[in-house]
């Protein structure tokens, strides 16, 4: 039997109850339910732009999000603090940008949020626009309660101000805790318009101290001619080479009302911000084939230290690709696709894709919204998926465009929203990950943003060997790998006896398959052997179909797990598809949340 998807997975429970680990919906090796933030029930609310920190010390995250409560009040900055365990709420929203009275009338928005350890505390900044002056404020918060720490505080706008500037706008603001510096640094886009045609739209830096002290704003861009309104930059991002003390920075570009768009760089002092080159540099062409999409203008970018190089990734055309650049001058060592639209794509992105460093691995996590694209399903819903990439090749690992966040079958299930804005994914100091979503469980007005949702999970890094053509696949095209899913839960009933529930799902196979099987098993360990531990007979579900279920009541403990062993079969009695099982333990009739350790 041909192996073409190695799959092990484990249904968790908390307290008694499911710890929903569907296995149908993501390709996790443990996961938790999503949780949902802020249960809204008013179609008028609007969220967008969430973003996440953890807390190290607390071992906990902060989620910051920015929302309009009523569709047409002033956006507002709002905050969560949410487990690490299971991402269940430890302190439910609350407001961090201006109250009712300070803030009457200012819009906030573009928030960003990151945690100084040295000191257990967070940052939050944002734009806050009031009338035709705008500018980047900050906040502190404890990170222990979230309480606010002092007052908020301006940062800046990055022009001094001038009485012929009709109006400043601020955006994009992205914000990194520098632990070799011990400082905080934020970016931003910033615009001075004098009149319609005479704008200067530059990216900006300044520096923060812990004790909330605010360096200069230092021009980063010098792009185009000075107040030409035809040339624009936006998005930027920032990374950190701590081997020789300096920043990278990358932004997008708007050329001649748009006609065409490429990504720039400038290196720039740790100690002072100033430029290390004249010139900016030139990262993407848009020309260049393949780069003419309007997404290049957004790419994200982080420093490994390890192997003393940067790793970017971008967008174009819905695709998603990631480069190793050179830490000296930032030029291409090698590139990667990472998903590609069609053929044997898992999903076709519908945000810019986010990029992050998996602590205690030597791994980067590209994560992005997108749509299921596989011929013989697609869906009209976002889901998030993520990318492993090997940090030292800066290839592909692990299943290829895994699902984090659960499919939408049914009006109970949050359904992701799409969103240009990638969601928010952070990780603790064990590699396991928490990502936020904005999400609805309103299938009717599935179009307006209703929740924000969180769920931990641990990616799955069993590599995975994909059909060659003819195997697999719609039509047996070899399109997309084939892949079956087990999930199991147990519940405590009376009298000592338990319950389990099992699930079994095929995803992109061939024709000919015509049956499931399933079977329950009582084991001592995770795994079975069939001539003792068998408890429950095959089911097997009519021709066509690609899931099925199985219950079994009123067992008594025997052993510490249920083990469900789900294979298919084809006419012949044969199938290329590996069986999957998946293990739940039973313990004082509960099964437990496994610790961090249990799975590296």
């Amino acid at each position: 039997m041909k192996r073409l998807f190695p799959a092990f997975f484990i249904a968790v429970l908390y307290g008694g109850a499911v710890l929903a680990q569907y296995q149908d919906t993501s390709q996790t090796e443990w996961s938790s339910p999503e949780v949902n933030i802020t249960n809204n029930t008013e179609a008028s609310f609007k969220m967008n732009d969430n973003v996440a920190a953890y807390n190290s010390i607390n071992h906990e995250y902060l989620l910051v999000w920015q929302e309009q409560p009523d569709g047409t009040n002033p956006q507002r900055i709002y905050a969560a603090r949410v487990s690490a365990f299971d991402g269940k709420v430890l302190k439910s929203r609350f407001l961090v940008s201006l109250p009712d009275g300070r803030g009457d009338g200012v819009d906030s928005r573009d928030a960003d949020v990151a945690y100084d350890p040295i000191n257990n505390r967070y940052l939050v900044v944002w734009a806050m626009r009031s009338a035709n002056r705008a500018k980047i404020v900050g906040q502190f918060l404890e990170g222990t309660t979230a309480e606010k720490y002092g007052d908020p505080f301006i940062i800046g706008n990055g022009f001094e101000e001038d009485p012929l500037v009709e109006h400043y706008l601020v955006e994009g603001s992205r914000l990194i805790y520098n632990e070799t510096l011990q400082e905080f640094l934020v970016t931003w886009g910033g615009t001075a318009a004098y009149a319609p045609f005479k704008k200067e739209v530059e990216i900006f830096a300044a520096k923060i101290s812990p004790s909330g002290a605010v360096g200069p704003n230092v021009r980063i861009s010098y792009f185009g001619p000075d107040a030409d309104a035809l040339y624009k930059v936006h998005s930027p991002d920032v990374a950190y080479n701590s081997r020789v003390g300096e920043y990278l920075f990358i932004w997008g570009t708007f050329i001649h009302g748009g006609d065409s768009k490429s990504l720039y760089f400038q290196r720039a002092a740790g100690s002072n911000l100033a430029r290390l080159t004249e010139d900016n540099g030139l990262l993407i062409e848009a020309s260049d084939a393949g780069y003419a999409g309007h997404v290049t203008r957004h790419g994200r970018i982080v420093y490994n230290a390890q192997t003393d190089e940067y790793y970017f990734v971008l967008s174009n055309n819905w695709n998603i690709t990631g480069f190793r650049l050179r830490s000296a001058d930032a030029k291409f060592m090698s590139r990667a696709e990472l998903n590609t639209s069609g053929g044997r794509a898992e999903s076709e992105p519908e945000s810019v894709p986010g990029i992050i460093v998996r602590p205690g691995f030597s791994q980067y996590l590209v994560f992005w919204q997108g749509v299921r694209r596989t011929e013989s399903n697609k869906s009209p819903h976002t889901y998030v998926y993520g990318q492993l990439v090997d940090a030292v090749s800066g290839q592909r690992m692990g299943p290829y465009n895994f699902r984090i966040t659960q499919i939408a079958s049914n009006s109970s299930r949050p359904i992701s929203i799409p969103s240009t804005n990638a969601p928010a994914v952070a990780f603790d100091k064990d590699g396991n990950g928490l990502v936020a979503f904005l999400g609805s469980d309103h299938v009717k007005n599935v179009g307006i943003v209703h929740n924000l949702y969180s769920k931990v999970f641990r990616p799955y890094i069993e590599p995975v060997e994909f059909p060659p053509d003819g195997e697999g696949g719609e039509n047996g095209k070899g399109t997309a790998p084939s892949k079956l899913y087990a999930s199991v839960a147990v519940s405590k009933g009376k009298g000592g006896t338990y319950t389990a529930k099992g699930s079994c799902a095929l995803e992109n196979g061939p024709a000919s398959v015509i049956a499931f099987d399933l079977r329950f098993y009582l084991s001592q360990d995770r795994t079975f052997d069939k001539a003792t531990d068998k408890l429950k007979a095959i089911k097997r579900p009519k021709p066509g179909k690609n899931k099925a279920n199985l219950k079994i009541k009123k067992f008594t403990k025997g052993a510490k797990y249920v083990v469900l062993e789900c294979s298919v079969r084809d006419s012949s009695g044969q199938s290329s598809i590996a069986p999957s099982t998946a293990a739940a333990r039973m313990q004082k009739g509960t099964i437990k949340m496994p610790s961090h350790q249990a799975h590296r």
